[in-house]
């Protein structure tokens, strides 16, 4: 049977963040929200919205540059990002904890330079996460007791 736990919390925070930002009026317009998919973009996109209604911070970091039009040559060119080589995809701050999340779905490994960023961000007293779903995130909250809302 299929553990519906994390989805239950899922919803439980959503639920919170309505009633505590939008009026009662407002509250019964705005429609009810599902669990993204399992991809790696719906489990970054899950943790990220999760963390909103929580109160937290949480950003998804892009680190592999982005294209733009150059006039001159009138074609697309890659601009290289200022983002560290093998930061974490998302970046967050849960009750005060620097905590930097790695997604990896499906057969994704995580680089040397990736290892050497975990690294350096708990040498720093920060908390590296590797997850591969938004149940391995709702399993790191319960064990550090940060559940509660």
């Amino acid at each position: 049977m299929k553990n519906l736990e994390h989805e239950n919390e899922y919803h439980k925070a959503y639920s919170e963040f309505i009633k505590n930002n939008f009026s009662e009026k407002v509250q019964s317009k705005i429609p009810t929200i599902k669990m993204p998919t399992p991809t790696a973009n719906g489990v970054t996109a899950s943790v990220i919205k999760y963390c909103t209604f929580r109160g937290w911070h949480a950003e998804r970091v892009n680190v592999t540059g982005r294209q733009k039009y150059d006039h001159k040559t009138k074609k697309m060119v890659w601009i290289k990002t200022n983002s560290r080589k093998g930061s974490a995809d998302i970046h967050a701050i849960i009750n005060g904890r620097a905590v930097m999340i790695e997604v990896k779905v499906g057969k994704d490994r995580m680089s040397d330079k990736q290892k050497e960023y975990a690294a350096s961000v708990q040498k720093a007293g920060g908390e590296y996460l590797i997850i591969h779903s938004f149940d391995d995130f709702y399993n790191y909250l319960k064990t550090k007791n940060l559940l509660t809302i």
